[in-house]
């Protein structure tokens, strides 16, 4: 029984080996690991150990006024009166309107224009309904609108010019027009807004 036992541990240690296979889906999840513990260490160090500037108010204030697209001085604002429409459902609206304006220049037409501004003024007001003005949104839209309108009628105004013979001549290129316009309508203040029950 003895020599059996031997023999067979001969056997079997004369017998090749087996090779151990290695399964792809326990390597790539091994890698993720190691990629994963990785990136998580770098996190680690770059949000412990890496020294952030320091931003100051004063540097915030400077960068904000510099990048202005105006210079302060020229900024003007342009009160107009007050403007009364009747909305739908026997409702009247009382606006106040305070214009942004880039320069004087732009300022000067407004003025000289006033009946035509007002009536864009007036006709934009009127097309609101009670419901939309209760909404941010309407109001936003509401101001672009005013300020475009205006824009196109400062445009208008420096666009016309007369002819030795009266007629009113208007340049060429449009769009090249607009693009050397000096100043325009900045911004539009909706001061006050009362809807009343008329």
């Amino acid at each position: 029984m003895a020599e059996e036992q031997s023999a067979e541990a001969t056997a079997e240690s004369a017998a090749p080996a087996k090779k151990m296979k290695l399964n792809p889906m326990l390597l790539g999840l091994g890698l993720q690991t190691l990629l994963l513990l990785g990136g998580a260490g770098i996190m680690v160090k770059a949000s412990l150990f890496t020294k952030r500037p320091v931003i100051k108010w004063e540097a915030v204030k400077e960068k904000a006024i510099v990048s202005a697209r105006d210079e302060e001085s020229k900024i003007e604002v342009l009160d107009l009166e007050d403007f009364v429409v009747n909305l739908p459902n026997r409702k009247t609206l009382k606006a106040h309107i305070q214009l942004e304006i880039s320069n004087s220049e732009v300022k000067q037409k407004l003025l000289a224009h006033r009946p035509a501004v007002r009536a864009r003024i007036l006709s934009l007001l009127g097309a609101q309904t009670p419901a939309g003005l209760g909404q941010l949104q309407n109001k936003l839209m509401l101001k672009d609108a005013i300020r475009e309108a205006l824009n196109e009628e400062v445009l208008n105004a420096k666009r016309s010019t007369h002819g030795n013979d009266g007629e009113i001549r208007k340049p060429a290129s449009h769009e090249a027009e607009k693009a050397s316009l000096p100043g325009v309508v900045r911004d539009v203040y909706l001061i006050d807004m009362l809807m009343t029950k008329g």
